[in-house]
Parts: structure tokens; sequence; C-alpha cells
């Protein structure tokens, strides 16, 4: 009786408790192990990272195979990994794992002959050949570097040909045993169909580099635990989470999306889940990949806070992208504009609904003809305007126009008319009341709904609102989130940095997220109410 009831209990425990459960879980193994990992001794690792580097310099950063383009290799971001590998144990194992010191070359197609050079640097006495070139060391925290974790004990062992040797092994086992679950569960059609699907993307090429390996392996292990037996969609869920947090920590930016998509699709061939069809099946399957997007994007925001934490510096801050800055404008002219806008908006809208006067429909009319005109028309006139008030480069006039929104006086004077008693009102007058204490004490309270839509409405587009900001903003200090976000995607290919936008875009969604969880349940019923005559 006991047991079923703990069972139960298990049973009724929130998903949101179990996924949080389950990337942290996941999390603090795969730290353990990299941590582990950075502690091994690093002498003779250096020893096969030399000969690795020897491998490359005769093959080449860029080798082909038959002659086709379509084989071609990617030796450069391999000889990256490998220095990573090296220079692991220049740190104590902690700070080092959080700063991945990385190496600056002039010329990135000498890439491995630098790496030979920073092999022979004499580690006891801290010297160097005089004609070796200048590497200057970089701290690349912002990924966490998880391919160290079989990179850097197989390098123990043996160099770069025996890490490819033991990939090609590890990788066509799994994907043996993949085949024959999903023949066993799915039919030998989806087998046969996996196994082309494979080989068209040259499966057979991948265990020849580390950089493809860590994503195939990592998806290949999902499928295999999807086909194990029979999931449930919460569980499915669940591992899918783990996967992309996996992924996160592993991969350095090369074939993420393979981890959601092999295990994903192998578990929409099962027999039971092709029964489903329609509208079930997508909406399972679009609750899976948020979960492990979720888990992707948690463990990118993870490694920036710990590292932030170990070295004592903040990472986000950037000499021309300023990450913090960025986000306090946005947030503090979202929250004005959501603000501002709700309740002046409301205050007009009780006005038009509330009293008689003089040209209130040419009043009405005019507030509807400014909806109508879209910000691109007027956005000329107000940077001059804004320009010759001296105004440019500040936040104000961000936030100050939303004082008078046509869209949210529209929607919150369609709520009145249909979820406002004019008695109360009256009752009020009567009693004495004031204008602005009326509207004040005894309409909002009432307006909750509508109010709780239009601030969550609001927040969202000002904060999402590019167009005006880059017209108005020229100085880094004062950019928002979203000019940080396109600067950032236009930059340079010497300067991009795929992680840094991943986080970019994290941060950008997450108080939008968390401004939804804390007024959702208002929505539903402001959206209906909004709509219905009494």
């Amino acid at each position: 009786m006991g047991r079923c009831a703990v069972s139960t209990q298990k049973q009724k425990r929130p998903f949101a408790l179990r996924a949080l459960a389950a990337f942290a879980g996941t999390l603090a193994v795969l730290f353990v192990l990299l941590l582990a990992a950075y502690a091994l001794p690093g002498e003779r690792v250096r020893q096969n990272v030399y000969d690795s580097a020897l491998t490359i310099q005769s093959e080449g950063l860029y080798p082909e195979y038959f002659g086709f383009k379509l084989f071609q290799m990617d030796n450069y971001t391999d000889t990256l990994m490998l220095f990573e590998a090296a220079s692991a144990d220049e740190l104590p194992p902690l700070q080092a794992m959080m700063t991945n010191t990385a190496y600056n070359v002039d010329n990135f197609e000498t890439l491995a002959d630098d790496l030979a050079w920073y092999i022979e640097k004499d580690w006891f006495t801290g010297t160097q050949r005089t004609d070796a070139p200048a590497l200057e060391p970089f701290s690349y925290a912002r990924y966490w570097h998880g391919y160290l974790l079989w990179l850097r004990p197989l390098l123990l062992v043996t160099s770069y040909t025996g890490v490819r040797i033991v990939q090609y092994i590890a990788l066509f086992a799994l994907l043996a045993v993949v085949l024959v679950r999903l023949r066993r569960r799915c039919g030998l059609r989806a087998a046969v169909w996996f196994a082309v699907s494979q080989l068209a993307v040259s499966v057979w090429f991948v265990p020849h580099q580390v950089q493809y390996f860590t994503c195939f392996f990592i998806a290949y292990a999902g499928c295999a635990w999807v086909l194990a037996r029979p999931r449930r969609s919460d569980v499915l869920c669940l591992g899918l989470l783990v996967l992309g947090t996996a992924t996160a920590f592993c991969d350095l930016l090369v074939t993420p999306i393979l981890t959601l998509g092999l295990p994903l699709a192998c578990w929409l061939l099962e027999p039971q889940q092709r029964l489903r069809g329609g509208v079930p099946q997508c909406a399972l399957a679009v609750g899976g990949s948020l979960c492990w997007g979720t888990g992707y994007a948690l463990c990118w925001a993870s490694k920036w806070v710990l590292a932030g934490a170990v070295t004592g510096q903040n990472v986000l801050a950037d000499a021309n992208i300023p990450v913090v800055s960025g986000i306090r404008n946005s947030l503090l002219v979202s929250a004005l504009s959501a603000l501002l806008s709700v309740y002046f908006s409301a205050l007009t809208a009780y006005g038009i609904h509330a009293y008689d006067f003089k040209f209130k429909k040419l009043a009405f009319t005019f507030i509807l003809l400014i909806m109508m005109m879209p910000t691109q028309v007027s956005a000329l006139g107000f940077v001059r305007l804004i320009t010759k008030m001296g105004m440019a480069d500040t936040l104000a006039p961000l936030f100050l126009p939303s004082i008078a929104s046509p869209v949210v006086f529209y929607f919150m004077l369609q709520y009145m008319e249909g979820n406002l008693p004019m008695e109360i009102v009256e009752a009020a007058r009567v009693d004495g009341s004031g204008v602005f204490f009326t509207f004040n004490r005894i309409v909002l309270p009432m307006l909750k709904p509508a109010i709780s839509v239009q601030l969550i409405f609001t927040f969202v587009e000002s904060w999402n609102n590019y167009f005006l900001p880059a017209l108005l903003l020229d100085k880094a200090e004062m950019k928002t989130v979203p000019i940080m976000i396109a600067q950032l995607r236009a930059a340079d290919y010497s300067k991009f940095d795929l992680g840094k936008v991943y986080m970019f875009i994290l941060l950008a969604i997450l108080p939008v997220l968390l401004v939804y969880i804390f007024l959702s349940h208002y929505i539903v019923k402001g959206v209906t109410a909004g709509s219905v005559k009494g």
C-alpha cells in the first residue's frame, strides 16, 4: 500500500520539475566528466597531438578524397580542437575548463604548423624556439568544448589517426544497433530507408573528423534509446531535453539539429505513433522540439554563468557589443512602454466610453486613422523631430510615444463595452468619487484580464523592436538587444561568433517567456471577453 502511494506521488510530479531535474542531472554528469578530462596529465597528450599535427600537415587543412568536392574534409576545425586538448593543462582544471585557452594566428592556413610549434615549447622551462610564430592566447569561454570528454583521454594513448579508428568503430557499431532496432520495431522498410539516408550524407566519412563525429554519435545514441522500448510522450520529451543539453555541451556548432531530427524521426516511425496521425502527432513533435531547444539554450546559458563565476570576469561583456547594457536598455524601454501604453490607453478609452462630449466621434475616428498608419510612414519625420530636440541617442523617444497607442486604446475600448457596467461608474459618481479615483480604484481592477493581455503584447513588441532603435541609437552603450543581435549576425567571418549569437537569442527570448508565464492566466479570458457584448 505504501509503495503504491509512493508510485502515485512520483507520477504526479509536475513535468517542469522532472525536466529541471533531467537538465541539472545531465549537466552535472557532463561537467564532472569534462573536469576529469582536463585533469589528465598533459605531457603524453601533447606528444600525441604533435604527431597529429604532422598528420594534418601532410594531409592539408582541406583534403579531398577521390577528387570529389562533396567529400571534402575540414581539418582546420579539428586542428582547433587538438589545440584545445594540448593547452588544457596550462591552468588548474576548473579554471582551464571555464576559460578554454585558444590561440590567435595571423594565417589560418598555417594552423597545423602553429600547433606543431606550440608543442615544441619546453614546458618545464617555459622557453620556446626563437623562430616560432607569435601565438597570442585568448579566452574561448563561450563554448563548453565537451568533445574533450573523449578526445583528451584518447590522445593519452594514440594520435589523431588512432582517434579516427576508434570513432569509426564506435559510430558504426552504434549505427548497427539503431538499424537492428529499427528493423524489429518499425519494419525492414524503415531500417533500409534510414540506412540510405545516412549513406546519402556520407556517413562513412563522418568518423574521419572529430567535429562531425560528435553530433552523429549523440544522435545515434538518442535513436537507440528511443527504439529500445516504447516511450511515452513525456518521457520522450525529457529524453530530447537531455539530448539538447548534451549537444550544446559537446558540439562545436557543426550539426546540432541532427540530435533532434533523427531520434524524433525514429519515434514517429513507430507503429503506435503512426496511428496517432494528424494534430496529436504534430503537437507531440512540436513539444519535443521545444524541450530539445530548452535544454540546448539552458546549457549555453549555464556555461556563461559558470564561466563568469569561476573566472571572476563578465564573460558576456564585449568591447564592441556591451551585452549587459543592451539587456538593461531593452528591459527599461520595454517595461516603460508596456506600463505607459496600457495605463494611458485605458484612460483614453475610459474617457471615450464613459463620457459624452463634443467631437467625441471625431476624436474616435482620428485615433482609428492613426492606428491604420504604418510606423514606417512617419518614421522619417519622427527621427528629424527627435534630432532637432536633442534627444537622439537617448532611450526616451523609444518609450514616450507609447503614451499614445491607438491599437491598445481600441482593444481596451472594446473590452470596456462588453465588460464594464456603467452602473458601477454612476454609483461611484453619486458617492462623490472623482474621475481619477474612480478610474484608478474601481475601473482598473475590473480591467485586469485586458491589461494583462496588452502588457504582454506591448512588452513583446517593444522588446523585439528593431526599426526605430536602429534609426535613433548610435552609441554602443545605448543600443538594445535586437540591434546587437543584428550586429553580431552581420559581422565579418573573422569576428562572427555563433555562440554569442545563440546566447543573445536566448537572452532575447527569456524575458518574454517570464512575462508570459506570470501573466498568461489572464490571456484567454482577456482575449475572449473583449469580443463579447453584454
